[in-house]
């Protein structure tokens, strides 16, 4: 029982879910998966098989760009499950039926609703083995609050080349910027409250968009001290210090350079989370 409670605990912060659709999706039994595709890591539900196939080309190469994006291989087997209805997809992820991908439970998941627009599926699938990579290397749970919500997700962002964030473009990220309508980046996460699009009023994709300007922003200024950041990340060194030691400047510093970058009045958020 202690052990499920810690299982539960580590998919709640993981996927951003409740505890109680935690505790299900790890107990549910996915004894009917199998291999419905020449690509191993893919399992299937029944009824999913279409979904699989579409997905199977592209596993390799999102792989292959998540672990030259994020510096280091994967360390543990990668799976990735295909589901037959939403409903199902939700039961096994914990995520809500409105999502289309989600990583947490320690796999990728991937929803029928992706049918619909299997275009998105080249971008979400990376953006989604982005998170799998970091939560495989901190192992999951309260370590992952020492990484930041907006990192997280602009990271996979930047990675997938668009995965995530395809309803707002560049350009209209900075349009909200120069409004006043954008994030500010907290150093760690609080285990209460996440950080999320809701937190700053922000609809996901501009969420997203704004967040992986940021990230591309520290890629773009100092290559060598990016690397550095994230092999920190997957040491599990707090972020705070990983950018300071990386790129010898405070998160602050960085934040307020980027925003005159854009030509904007600097704002942060210390980020200093109650526990």
């Amino acid at each position: 029982m202690q052990r499920l409670f810690l299982v539960a605990l580590i998919a709640t912060s993981t996927c951003g879910c409740t505890f109680t659709r935690a505790v299900n999706a790890w107990s549910a039994p996915k004894t009917i998966f199998y291999a419905c595709t020449n690509e191993p890591r893919i399992l299937c539900e029944p009824g999913s098989e279409s979904l699989a196939q579409a997905a199977a080309p592209l596993v390799a190469q999102s792989i292959q760009r998540v672990e030259q994006n994020q510096y280091v291989p994967f360390p543990k087997d990668i799976i990735i499950y295909t589901y037959a209805s939403r409903e199902n997809y939700a039961r096994h992820s914990a995520t809500s039926i409105k999502s289309s991908a989600s990583a947490g439970i320690g796999a990728v998941h991937l929803s029928p609703k992706l049918l619909e627009k299997l275009q998105r599926l080249p971008l979400v699938l990376p953006h989604e083995l982005s998170h799998l990579h970091i939560q495989q290397h901190v192992g999951g749970g309260l370590a992952q609050f020492g990484i930041p919500g907006w990192f997280m997700e602009g990271l996979a962002v930047v990675v997938s080349d668009g995965g995530g964030a395809e309803k707002v473009s560049p350009e209209e990220a900075r349009t909200a910027f120069q409004a006043g309508r954008h994030f500010q980046p907290v150093a760690r996460r609080s285990l209460l409250a996440p950080e999320s699009a809701a937190t700053y009023g922000l609809e996901a994709h501009l969420y997203y968009r704004q967040s992986s300007m940021f990230v591309s922003y520290l890629r773009d200024q100092n290559l060598a001290a990016f690397a550095g950041l994230m092999k920190s990340i997957n040491a599990r060194i707090a972020f705070a210090n990983a950018i300071q030691s990386n790129y010898g400047q405070s998160l602050q510093t960085l934040w307020q350079d980027f925003l005159d970058s854009l030509s904007l009045h600097p704002t942060f958020d210390t980020g200093k989370a109650s526990l």
